[in-house]
């Protein structure tokens, strides 16, 4: 999840995107992180005027709540080190869904074993990217650092 919401808040400084979304299954981050939102937009109104431009909702990423609804999503981080194959497998079917997202960052695999052939017989979403991953070393609150996978969606890629 989003945790504390310290990733959409990043993003919204850095970016110029339109939203940025975070989910936290645990309510007692998100009433921290919307918290120290609200400080932001107190103190930092010209950055997080519009009120809806950074959203950190509790819910589940297999059933997004409305306020964080993934229908126009274009980017996706998901923090899925604690993720078993299973929950993969429905991050995978949540990409298949949403053919608008054109990256996805990770931070694992989001298929540990893939090969190509066998995963695209299998109908798995991992196939509508490119592969090997670009990763890189990012540093993290609860660890020294961990590595960051890149997906970029094949028909997202200009040749």
């Amino acid at each position: 999840g989003c945790g504390t919401g310290k990733i959409p808040i990043q993003v919204a400084l850095q970016t110029n995107c339109k939203a940025s979304k975070g989910i936290e299954i645990m309510h007692d981050r998100v009433q921290e992180g919307r918290k120290a939102l609200e400080c932001l937009r107190r103190n930092y109104h010209s950055v997080f005027w519009k009120n809806d431009r950074v959203v950190i909702a509790q819910g589940d990423l297999q059933c997004p709540p409305s306020e964080a609804d993934l229908s126009d999503a274009t980017v996706l981080f998901i923090n899925n080190v604690c993720f078993d194959p299973a929950l993969m497998q429905v991050v995978m079917g949540i990409l298949d869904e949403h053919p608008k997202i054109r990256r996805v960052v990770t931070l694992r695999k989001l298929c540990e074993r893939h090969r190509e052939r066998r995963c695209a017989a299998k109908g798995y979403a991992c196939c509508h990217f490119i592969h090997p991953p670009p990763e890189t070393c990012v540093s993290v609150s609860w660890a020294h650092d961990t590595t960051a996978f890149l997906y970029i969606r094949k028909q997202f890629v200009s040749m």
